[in-house]
């Protein structure tokens, strides 16, 4: 997503806004089917990051806010005729924040606390073994401890995150 506006300055002259808004989602599923039945581990990593630039004849300032959520964790699905369906919960997550500007930046990492996911799909015959097709994230996280210039601290406020993000899933069964 992208966005440019361009306005006159009071002296006729241009100025100019600038702003993307990237968005990058991907996990991984390792499971170890039991006739319908699989377990095994998981990895997310869902990452937006949004750039803005303003310039003038006399001035130019940046900035970027850069989120990082991912979780490692087990899994527990269900798997049959190409439908999937699986909740994994994550034993280690964490929520990166970096910010940058013309003039600072700062860097917090969100960690501890809750996190699990359910996923849905429908994977269509592919190949051998092979199946693609549509799934649905449900992504649940909320954190205990914030660390911030290297120093670590408890949070003294609620800080959750849901997110539903659609895919393409591609699925080798073994």
């Amino acid at each position: 997503q992208q966005t440019v506006h361009n306005e006159p300055a009071d002296d006729g002259t241009e100025n100019e806004f600038n702003s993307e808004t990237t968005y990058m989602y991907y996990s991984g599923t390792l499971c170890r089917n039991f006739t319908g039945i699989c377990g095994g581990v998981k990895y997310l990593n869902n990452e937006i990051t949004s750039k803005a630039e303003f310039k003038s004849p006399t001035f130019k300032s940046t900035s970027e806010v850069k989120y990082v959520w991912n979780g490692i964790g087990l899994m527990l699905g269900y798997m049959s005729d190409g439908f999937f369906a699986n909740v994994g919960y994550y034993f280690m997550n964490s929520l990166l924040i970096t910010e940058k500007s013309t003039f600072n930046s700062r860097r917090r990492e969100f960690s501890g606390g809750t996190a699990y996911s359910l996923d849905l799909g429908w994977g269509f015959d592919a190949g051998s073994k092979v199946r693609v097709g549509p799934q649905f994230s449900y992504v649940y996280f909320d954190y205990e401890t914030v660390k911030e210039d290297g120093d670590k601290d408890t949070l003294g406020y609620d800080l959750k995150h849901t997110q539903i993000v659609p895919q393409i899933a591609i699925w080798y069964t073994f």
